[in-house]
């Protein structure tokens, strides 16, 4: 009669027959990266609403410090922000919950919860078109404000005011760029068949 190979191995030593399941590295990077972005976007988006509510007072210490031609262009620029304090208020309230939902989404990825997986699918959908929206408003701000500063008296101050805000558009354009392909490239790979397998019975 044969000896039990298993006999005198200790409990922890058997083979349990269900294979341990591993994060793929790219699985990890995405759920890191959305939990960075998204806990940056809440921060920021917050500090943002709470700064809104003093602009008057910050304008008015910047208009204190500003004189000649550079008291005109604050001018200008200040006029340019009133008009648009509901859409970026809008913005950054949109902001705070899709941060907020990209958090728990890369939780729950890092956690391999199917729930947390189709929250991260639907927000990365609600992303993309949110920052192409904000996207699209920003270069659209920016082309605002050199407009209002074309006419200011000082050429100087005029060329180094309109070149850096030709820098911001030049992000305004290449950041949104970069992260609707990180979350268009992110959506697909959670779709990838390998990728569901791992959360399959996973609530």
């Amino acid at each position: 009669m044969s000896q039990n190979p298993y006999q005198s191995l200790p409990e922890s030593t058997k083979p349990s027959g269900v294979a341990p399941q591993q994060k793929p590295g790219g699985l990890t990077a995405i759920a890191v990266i959305c939990l960075v972005l998204g806990g940056l976007a809440l921060l920021g988006s917050l500090l943002a609403i709470g700064m809104s509510f003093f602009q008057d007072s910050l304008n008015q210490f910047q208009n204190a410090q500003a004189s000649g031609p550079g008291a005109e262009i604050q001018a200008k620029m200040q006029a340019v922000q009133e008009g648009q304090f509901i859409p970026n208020l809008i913005f950054s309230g949109c902001n705070v919950i899709i941060g907020t939902l990209l958090v728990l989404g890369g939780i729950g990825v890092l956690t391999l919860k199917e729930s947390g997986r189709n929250l991260l699918r639907s927000v990365l959908l609600v992303a993309i078109v949110f920052v192409i929206v904000r996207g699209i408003y920003g270069i659209w701000n920016s082309v605002s404000v050199m407009g209002a500063i074309q006419d200011v008296g000082d050429p100087v101050l005029q060329t180094a005011m309109q070149v850096g805000l030709i820098i911001g558009l030049v992000f305004a354009v290449i950041v949104p760029m970069v992260l609707v392909g990180f979350y268009a490239w992110s959506r697909s790979y959670l779709n990838k068949p390998d990728i569901r397998a791992l959360f399959v019975g996973a609530k």
